[in-house]
C-alpha cells in the first residue's frame, strides 16, 4: 500500500476488498437508498461524505430487485493533495475509509442497453451524510435528473406517498422489504384527497426485494386522480422513493413520508 501523507482531512482512502475480509467490525449505522437504476440511458450517482472528526469506515452492499447481492461497475471519485482520483470498481459488497468530512462519488456507469435497478445498503462506524442522483440520458433532448437523500437506518412500518395523476401527470414508486430474512404482505391503500379509499390491496416481497412501477398503471382507480399511496407492512420494514413525471418528461422526486405504527 502506497504511503499516505498525514492528517485527516488530506485524501480518502478506499479499501475495495470484500466485506468479509475487513478487520474493522463495522456497526449497523449508516444509510439506505431503496432505489438506483443504471442502463438503459439511467445512471445513478452516490455522493457520501464522512461528518465525522475521527474519520469513517463504511460497508457498501449492492442489492439488485431480486434482494441477491448484485455486481455493479462503479466510477468511485475522491481527491488526492487536491487533484481528483478516479478508479473503477465492480463488485456487490466493498468497503470505504474515509478521512473527516472528505466525501467519495460513486457513478454506475450506465451503458448497458438493459435497465438494472436495486437498492444500496451502507453501514458505518461513524455518521455520514449523503444524496443519490438519479439521470436519464435520451437522443435530442437535454438529460432530465433528480436528486434524493439517504434514508436513514431507522427502519419503519409505514410510508406515504403522494400522488396527482390529472392532466396527464404521472407517479413512479420504487418500493423495498428491508427485512434481511423476512418476506412481507404489504398493505397497499390509496385515497383521494378528501380521505376516500380508492381501492386496497396487497403486494408481497420478498427479502431484501425491491420493485418499481408506475402508479397510475398499477393501480387505475387513482387515474385522473389525486391524493395519496398509503403502505404498510406489519411487524415489517419498508423503504421507498418516489418521481412525478410532468406530462412533457422531465421528473423530479417526491417524498416518500416514513412512520411506524408498532
Amino acid at each position: 500500500m502506497r504511503r499516505l501523507r498525514a492528517g485527516w482531512d488530506v485524501l480518502v482512502l478506499l479499501l475495495f476488498a470484500p466485506a468479509a475480509g475487513f478487520a474493522v467490525e463495522v456497526p449497523a449505522s449508516g444509510g439506505y437508498f431503496p432505489y438506483f437504476a443504471d442502463g438503459a440511458g439511467w445512471t445513478t450517482t452516490f455522493h457520501l461524505t464522512c461528518m465525522s472528526s475521527s474519520g469513517c469506515i463504511a460497508d457498501i452492499a449492492v442489492y439488485g430487485s431480486d434482494g441477491r447481492n448484485l455486481p455493479v461497475r462503479m466510477k468511485v471519485t475522491t481527491s488526492e493533495f487536491g487533484n481528483d482520483v478516479v478508479q473503477d470498481v465492480a463488485g456487490a459488497r466493498f468497503n470505504l475509509q474515509l478521512y473527516r468530512f472528505s466525501s467519495v462519488m460513486l457513478q454506475t456507469l450506465g451503458t448497458a442497453p438493459s435497465l438494472t435497478t436495486g437498492s444500496l445498503d451502507m453501514t458505518a462506524n461513524g455518521p455520514m451524510a449523503g444524496f443519490a442522483v438519479l439521470r436519464q440520458r435520451a437522443e435530442g433532448r437535454a438529460d432530465y435528473e433528480a436528486t434524493v437523500p439517504i434514508e436513514p437506518r431507522s427502519f419503519y412500518d409505514s410510508g406515504t406517498v403522494a400522488f396527482d395523476h390529472r392532466g396527464g401527470g404521472a407517479t413512479g414508486i420504487a418500493v423495498a422489504n428491508l427485512s434481511a430474512t423476512s418476506s412481507a404482505e404489504i398493505r397497499v391503500q390509496g385515497l383521494d384527497l378528501g380521505g376516500n379509499i380508492l381501492f386496497s390491496t396487497v403486494l408481497t416481497l420478498e427479502a431484501r426485494n425491491s420493485m418499481a412501477f408506475d402508479a397510475a398503471l398499477r393501480y387505475p382507480e387513482t387515474r385522473n386522480r389525486a391524493g395519496i399511496i398509503r403502505f404498510f407492512v406489519p411487524g415489517g420494514a419498508i423503504g421507498g422513493m418516489a418521481f412525478r413525471f410532468n406530462p412533457t418528461g422531465p421528473f423530479t422526486t417526491t417524498p416518500f413520508f416514513t412512520n411506524d405504527n408498532r
